[in-house]
């Protein structure tokens, strides 16, 4: 479930990066800086306090729907970042399932019902 849960909140995260950029009509954020530092923030846009302040609760939320609590989830976060064969599981089975998303993804528009 770690896994999965980490897989879901990298969607979250790219997501919302693409929102941000359109809602705030550029190509690309800035990646020389941490968008979401928290002595940066109050002198950016309300769009992108938004979702630095929504972005944690959200991933909760993901950690939870997947039978995790936090610190469960980021005892294992660092684990991972720790431990190179701990990483090298999560990292196939993170790959593993975005293979099985892909693959449902195309069974579901072979059968008509495609994602849009």
């Amino acid at each position: 479930m770690f896994a999965k849960s980490l897989s879901e909140i990298e969607v979250l995260r790219v997501d919302q990066t693409e929102a941000l950029k359109k809602a705030l009509n550029v190509r690309a954020l800035p990646t020389n800086f941490k968008i979401c530092d928290p002595f940066l923030l109050p002198l950016l846009s309300p769009k992108i306090q938004n979702m630095c302040n929504d972005f944690p609760v959200q991933a909760e939320g993901i950690v939870k729907e997947f039978g995790l609590n936090s610190d469960e989830f980021n005892k294992m976060l660092n684990e991972a970042k720790r431990n190179l064969a701990f990483r090298w599981r999560v990292n196939h089975y993170v790959k593993k399932l975005g293979e099985l998303e892909k693959k449902d993804k195309a069974e579901k528009k072979k059968k008509g019902g495609g994602v849009k």
